[in-house]
C-alpha cells in the first residue's frame, strides 16, 4: 500500500480525531497564503532548535507541532521564492531539515528510514511527521493508552501477584469508595509500574503500537502510518525498549497517577 493512501483508507477518521493533522500539508505546498504565512513562520534555525529541546523534555513540549512549522516555513520559502537557485536552496535544507529530524528519531528511539531517499516528498514528510507526533505529541496520549490497556490485558495476573497484600484498617478506612481488591492495587502502584513496563519491553513493536492505541484513537493516523513502514520494511529499528526507557522517568509521578486513576475508576465499590 502506499504511504499516502492511508489517508484515504482512514477518511474522516484524521480530521475527527485530531483536527491539527491536516491532509493537504503533504499534498499540496499552496495550500496557505503568503499573507497567512508572514505572521506566523519561524526560522528555520527556531524550528530546529525547538525540536532539539523537544526530543529533551517531551513533556514539556508535547502540545507543540514543530514539524508542522517546518511545513509551513518550507511552504512560504517557495512562495516567495524567485530564481532556480531559491528553490535549490530550498531542496537543499529540505534534505538537511529530514536528515536532522532522522538522526534525532535514531538517536533517541534506535529507528531508522532505509528507503526514504526513495520516496516522493510527500511520502517522506508523512512518514516523518506521524512518526515525529508518535513518539513526541502523542506521548501523554500512549502513557495513559499503554497503561489502561495493559491493565486491562493483565488484570487477573496484578491481582494474583498482589493478593497476598496485607492490609490494616487505616489503609482500607482511607479508601472507602474501593473494593478489596482496589485498595490492594492502589496499595502497590509503585509496583504496578515496574511491572506493567517490564511487560511492555518483552512485546513486538506491533503489540507495543496497538496497545498504546488511544480510547477514542486520536493517535491512529501516526499507529497506521508506523505499522505501514515497518510492513513495507521503510522503517526498521526496535524503538521499544527506548521508549519505555522514556516513559520509565515519569512512573513515579504521571504513570503512577494514571495507574492510580485506573484502579478508582475501575475497582469502586
Amino acid at each position: 500500500m502506499n504511504m499516502l493512501d492511508i489517508f484515504d483508507n482512514l477518511e474522516g477518521i484524521y480530521t475527527v480525531t485530531d483536527p491539527t493533522i491536516d491532509k493537504h500539508r503533504y499534498l499540496d505546498g499552496d495550500l496557505l497564503t503568503e499573507d497567512e504565512l508572514v505572521g506566523t513562520i519561524k526560522s528555520l534555525e527556531m524550528i530546529m532548535s525547538t525540536i532539539s529541546e523537544q526530543f529533551k523534555y517531551p513533556d514539556e513540549y508535547y502540545k507543540q507541532d514543530f514539524v508542522a512549522d517546518y511545513f509551513d516555513w518550507r511552504s512560504y520559502k517557495r512562495k516567495t521564492a524567485i530564481s532556480d537557485e531559491d528553490f535549490e536552496d530550498i531542496d537543499q535544507k529540505d534534505e538537511y531539515f529530514k536528515g536532522f529530524l532522522i538522526t534525532r528519531l535514531s538517536d533517541y528511539f534506535g529507528i531508522g528510514f532505509p528507503t526514504i531517499s526513495d520516496s516522493s516528498e510527500e511520502e517522506q514528510d508523512l512518514m516523518l511527521h506521524m512518526t515525529y507526533r508518535y513518539f513526541l505529541i502523542h506521548i501523554k496520549r500512549n502513557m495513559k493508552a499503554f497503561v489502561k490497556n495493559a491493565m486491562n490485558q493483565l488484570e487477573e495476573t496484578l491481582i494474583s501477584n498482589f493478593q497476598n497484600t496485607q492490609l490494616n484498617d487505616v489503609i482500607r478506612e482511607s479508601h472507602p469508595f474501593l473494593n478489596e481488591t482496589g485498595v490492594i492495587l492502589l496499595h502497590n502502584v509503585y509496583e504496578i509500574g515496574n511491572y506493567l513496563i517490564s511487560y511492555g519491553r518483552d512485546l513486538s513493536i506491533e503489540e507495543f503500537l496497538q496497545l498504546t492505541m488511544s480510547q477514542k484513537l486520536k493517535n491512529q493516523t501516526e499507529i497506521s502510518v508506523m505499522e505501514q513502514g515497518y510492513q513495507d520494511c521503510d522503517m526498521v529499528g526496535n524503538f521499544v525498549i527506548p521508549y519505555l526507557r522514556l516513559l520509565e522517568t515519569y512512573r513515579d509521578s504521571y504513570i503512577s497517577s494514571l495507574i492510580s486513576q485506573e484502579i478508582r475508576e475501575k475497582y469502586r465499590q
